[in-house]
């Protein structure tokens, strides 16, 4: 898959068909993106589909079969690690457990024999920037989890990179701490304005903290785009499926309006459908909707609405999650289905067993291709 455009500037990253196998298994299969200056991009995919390949051969741990790695228009692809404008957040941190926090961020700049009145400047400066102003004289093992993540990227920060590349940095924090340190790490990105390249296989991270997603899968880079994007027009039935969740409806097209299928037309039952050309009467097509998108009303206070898709069903099971309530909904139409909605007093007023007319707005529906089964 290609993502690329003219630029004034070189972008910060480009990737020119870049391959990579391992024996007979194919890690990374003609990947060409272009990443930009002060970015925050993330790739996102199951365990074992060449994203963390990808950043490795960004970081110059791994040489490609084929293709070029270019920073800031500079070509890489044969420079050794530690000669690329590029720095790498492990998930395991590899801080120094002897040594203070102070002298775990200054160990780079000790290296490069930066004068010592500098050093002190730029490490207490990037302390306060990641939040742990005030321990630098603690022993590195004795630091929390949340503090050793920040203390690793302190000491990654230091030297100014051209580009951070962190893999799966946050997966050994707990999940309240992890969901913090997601809005920390964007925070530090923006007030750097460091281009972060950043490898997870967690879909609501990937969403929450990007400026553009790749997803791969397999190898192969399947769609590059902003977060909404990629959850509300996924490229295939792959990135629909695996961003986020999703109910699946097959659903066979009763009539046609222009470019709209219609399914069902009583008082409890009406689907449309926008479909593609050469669709046609009697032909079963695949539909997904969100399950926020999936709303809920006693059957005995709904109003009939035309410019709605709805069908009617029998609430299965309520699961409270807080902030939100999931609803299980039997429908003859379409099954078991899921809806997900804000816990307020509308919400908490549904039960098992009640009847209701699930509804959605046929916009927020999309088309899944290959064949119903």
């Amino acid at each position: 898959m290609s993502d690329t455009s003219s630029h004034a500037e070189p972008p910060a990253i480009r990737l020119d068909g870049v391959t990579k196998r391992f024996g007979g298994v194919m890690a990374v299969d003609n990947v060409t993106l272009e990443i930009e200056e002060g970015e925050f991009f993330s790739l996102l995919g199951p365990s074992g589909c060449g994203k963390t390949t990808t950043l490795r051969i960004l970081a110059g741990f791994e040489t490609p079969d084929e293709g070029s790695v270019y920073l800031r228009g500079e070509d890489v692809t044969l420079v050794q690690p530690n000669r690329r404008a590029t720095n790498m957040v492990f998930q395991n941190y590899e801080l120094f457990p002897h040594m203070t926090v102070f002298n775990n961020v200054a160990y780079g700049l000790k290296l490069k024999k930066v004068p010592k009145r500098e050093i002190t400047h730029r490490v207490n400066e990037m302390l306060e920037v990641v939040g742990v102003g005030g321990l630098g004289k603690r022993a590195a093992d004795q630091l929390s989890g949340g503090q050793q993540q920040r203390v690793a990227l302190a000491r990654a920060l230091i030297n100014r990179p051209a580009v951070l590349l962190l893999d799966e940095p946050l997966s050994a924090l707990d999940v309240k701490l992890r969901k913090r340190m997601q809005l920390e790490l964007k925070s530090i990105q923006e007030t750097l304005g460091t281009t972060f390249v950043y490898v997870t296989h967690d879909q609501e991270e990937a969403l929450l903290m990007s400026d553009r997603v790749g997803i791969m899968d397999q190898g192969v880079l399947l769609q590059v785009a902003a977060p909404r994007t990629i959850y509300e027009q996924p490229a295939d039935d792959f990135v629909a499926d695996f961003v986020g969740t999703l109910n699946e409806l097959t659903l066979r097209i009763e009539n046609l309006d222009g470019t709209r299928g219609l399914v069902a037309t009583t008082d409890r039952e009406r689907i449309w459908i926008d479909v593609p050309g050469g669709c046609s009467i009697g032909q079963t097509v695949r539909l997904a909707v969100r399950p926020e998108a999936l709303k809920i009303t006693p059957l005995e206070r709904w109003d009939g609405a035309t410019d709605l898709s709805y069908v009617d069903g029998s609430v299965s099971d309520v699961i409270y999650l807080g902030p939100f309530t999931q609803f299980l909904i039997e429908s003859d139409r379409l099954g078991r289905v899921v809806s997900q909605q804000v816990s307020d007093a509308t919400a908490a007023a549904i039960r098992p067993g009640m009847q209701v007319i699930v509804s959605w707005h046929p916009d927020t529906a999309f088309m899944l291709a290959g064949p119903a089964v």
